[in-house]
């Protein structure tokens, strides 16, 4: 039985005639790297994420923000996971973020310059493990941007410890650590 069933496989041509209309609000791949508008504008426009197609096609860091040294970050929980135990493991960013395929390098620019802003000023929430398929649940472009912005290949997520056994297990096959 197969689980994993793709957007095309499903609605055929409407989904290809839905992207390609998309296209018309794509983001300009320049605005990863700095905003030429102002902010307000910028956050109110209409678009949709940009399908980059790797980590190294993301456009580098020139918004002009300075950032904090990695280890002076202050990384924070999610909301959902403050209440239970948990563990922070490192593990390869790539790794982590290859269950979502292509989806993974499919960044709304909005987001990202939210996040930016945030790790200019020293605090990051970490990204949380999804305990389904032990990849990234919510954190994309915090993993995308932390290794980016620092040039690394790991960063620090939150596994809920009722999950980590089997995350460890399952990020060992996968080689995120």
């Amino acid at each position: 039985m197969k689980v994993n069933i793709s957007l095309e496989e499903l609605f055929g041509d409407k989904i290809r005639e839905m992207r390609e209309r998309d296209k018309a609000f794509l983001p300009k791949p320049e605005w990863f790297s700095r905003i030429e508008t102002d902010l307000d504008t910028f956050m109110q426009t209409c678009m949709t994420k940009y399908p980059f197609t790797s980590f190294e096609a993301i456009p580098r860091d020139e918004s002009g923000l300075t950032f904090p040294a990695f280890e002076d970050l202050q990384f924070y929980l999610p909301r959902s996971l403050r209440h239970q135990p948990v563990r922070i493991v490192e593990v390869d960013g790539l790794a982590f973020l290859s269950v979502l395929g292509d989806g993974a390098f499919c960044i709304d620019p909005r987001r990202w310059h939210r996040i930016k802003t945030c790790i200019a000023k020293g605090t990051v929430e970490y990204p949380q493990v999804s305990v389904r398929d032990s990849g990234v649940s919510d954190g994309r472009h915090r993993t995308l941007l932390l290794m980016q912005l620092y040039n690394r290949r790991t960063i620090p997520v939150v596994v809920p410890e009722s999950h980590y056994e089997t995350f460890m297990a399952e990020a060992k096959n996968m080689g995120a650590i």
